[in-house]
């Protein structure tokens, strides 16, 4: 009989002061990664309130970034920040998704975090679904 192999990594002794380990590590200083899922963010409309009858308030467009399928939504607007706490109504039906309008509540916004969107009104809303409409 055969005895398993250990899949446990053995400990290794690393000489850091190692010239090459040194030119290696310093390769990677500036590397970042990015480790978000594969969602392919749609665009969608979005109104602010849940007065969808309101003539006087245009749908405006927004990039839906995140859907968790649990109540969870992440836009992407270039307009406006969202403000915490605010009701909006989304309009998912442009991309063929389903239910087509849906109901919520932005739980944070903020503005967008990565270099290319420095210097550029790019802003992020996390939405909470409260309702759906098909």
């Amino acid at each position: 009989m055969t005895r398993p192999r250990d899949s446990m990594p053995r400990a290794v002794d690393v000489d850091w002061d190692d010239p090459q380990l040194q030119d290696l590590l310093k390769k990677t200083e500036g590397l970042r990664l990015d480790n978000r899922n594969t969602f392919h963010a749609r665009w969608v409309k979005w109104l602010p309130g849940w007065h969808l009858d309101a003539a006087a308030v245009a749908w405006q467009p927004a990039l839906l970034v995140w859907d968790d399928h649990q109540g969870r939504l992440m836009l992407q607007t270039r307009t406006q920040a969202l403000q915490v706490g605010d009701p909006v109504a989304l309009d998912l039906a442009s991309q063929g998704l389903s239910p087509r309008i849906v109901f919520g509540e932005v739980l944070q916004s903020r503005p967008g975090l990565r270099p290319q969107d420095q210097g550029q009104e790019v802003f992020f809303a996390s939405i909470q679904v409260l309702k759906t409409e098909r």
